[in-house]
């Protein structure tokens, strides 16, 4: 890695000028008058997060220098962001995830089970198929000491990412120490969801009322509303399939078992066939609720929340009959997830007025079945991106399986441009030993 002279400057912007971020391309001698230092690194990975551990690791295995990668972001450690979304959406380190799948381990062996019933001597624990949210932070964190994650990141954030006059790109990252100007010939962006899913209801609740306590969003701090319902009877009505809405339920149910909590919940699911898939998967947490009447799986669709003359809040929309739908709450909390569409967040929707990448379906990034952002090609260089941003042919890639699995296929295409060594039998056998022993790359 290269720093050129103008990192000799006593100076150093803050940020870019605007006649500069004008550009839709950039000259090297553009960057430098602007009072840039110019860091020159093989491959960038914008984000910081898991999707960039899941490329960073798989290169590192495959023998890359960290003097050839960097990875641009403002959170410290690659499992800092999913961290702060568990525990905001309630869930523990001793909850149990979904997905089983390692993305600590490309080799996927042993198992999370295997692991624990090993470290346990418990042959019990193979049964536990899912991993806890702690096993799966500490196997991120012990992975990335382990590739030498701190060499490779830079902390900050990227505004905008140019083609440089003559091929490859510039991310202009900023920080507390002032911008920088990092030069790649390959750029990799996995800046995960570009935002939390404020649905128009939400939104408009807020607007008009001003009021943020009592109709929340899950990845919000929303403990009050627990504490609250703990210390007097209350209705609360839950939104959303996912984990994340799951842990809410999970959390209200062992309120009431522990603190005797007289609350009751209003389960509003948007179709029949979420209604049936979640109370499957969840029978036997739910099963309770069903039978003693304190739990209502309700389908419809919202139309808009409005506070009560009783001082309550009244959600108002469509039953699955197409009737009127009016429910009574004192929190709404909507569980629906993260918000996908790109042309929201600042540095991918600069990315596609100005280097031409272009939207794909549901609001996300257009790539190949290779990864590659559509539109982007600049002389050798290439851009790529996966996580929930990026969207193929094959589907979007926001799972621990589809984050490996995008960064496997990014890896053979970088190989093929000649930035890597592909993965053989002999080198994998050899580092999946070196994973074991927990011995450094």
């Amino acid at each position: 890695m290269t720093v050129l002279d103008a990192s000799t400057s006593s100076h150093r912007a803050s940020s870019a000028p605007d006649d500069l971020l004008s550009l839709p391309v950039w000259t090297d001698a553009d960057v430098a008058a602007a009072d840039l230092p110019i860091i020159d690194s093989q491959l960038v990975s914008v984000g910081g997060g898991l999707g960039s551990f899941a490329l960073v690791d798989l290169l590192r295995i495959a023998g890359v220098e960290t003097e050839r990668l960097r990875v641009l972001g403002p959170t410290h450690w690659p499992d800092d962001s999913y961290r702060y979304l568990c525990e905001s959406s309630g869930l523990s380190a001793d909850d149990r995830l979904r997905s089983g799948r390692r993305i600590d381990n490309i080799w996927g062996f042993p198992s999370y089970a295997l692991q624990s019933a090993w470290q346990e001597r418990d042959v019990k624990a193979l049964l536990r198929r899912q991993p806890t949210a702690g096993q799966v932070n500490q196997g991120i964190r012990r992975e990335a000491e382990r590739i030498g994650w701190s060499a490779v990141h830079a902390p900050g954030s990227v505004r905008v990412l140019r083609r440089r006059e003559g091929g490859g790109f510039y991310s202009l990252l900023e920080g507390v120490g002032g911008a920088l100007a990092y030069r790649s010939e390959f750029v990799h962006l996995a800046v995960g969801y570009p935002a939390l899913r404020f649905l128009p209801q939400l939104r408009e609740f807020r607007a008009h009322f001003g009021d943020n306590h009592r109709f929340v969003q899950v990845y919000e701090p929303h403990e009050h509303v627990y504490r609250t319902l703990v210390t007097r009877p209350g209705t609360v009505m839950v939104r959303g399939v996912d984990v994340a809405a799951a842990r809410v339920l999970q959390r209200l149910l062992e309120d009431r078992d522990t603190y005797d909590a007289q609350t009751r919940i209003v389960h509003l699911f948007s179709d029949a066939a979420d209604r049936a898939r979640f109370l499957r998967e969840w029978k036997r947490l739910l099963e309770p609720g069903l039978s003693e009447g304190w739990y209502v799986a309700q389908e419809g669709q919202l139309v808009e929340v409005l506070p009560d003359v009783d001082g309550r809040l009244l959600a108002r929309g469509q039953d699955a009959a197409g009737g009127r739908l009016k429910l009574g709450a004192d929190f709404v909390i909507d569980a629906t997830g993260l918000d996908g569409d790109v042309s929201g967040h600042e540095l991918l929707s600069d990315l596609m007025s100005v280097s031409g990448a272009v939207h794909g379906p549901l609001g996300r990034l257009s790539v190949s079945q290779r990864f590659e952002v559509v539109g982007t090609r600049n002389g050798t260089g290439r851009i790529y991106a996966s996580g929930p941003i990026a969207i193929s042919e094959l589907g979007s890639a926001d799972s621990f399986g589809g984050l490996v699995g995008a960064a496997w296929t990014i890896c053979d295409e970088l190989a093929q441009q000649g930035f890597c060594d592909r993965i053989g039998l002999g080198r994998s056998v050899a580092q999946w030993m070196r994973w074991l022993r927990g011995r450094a790359l």
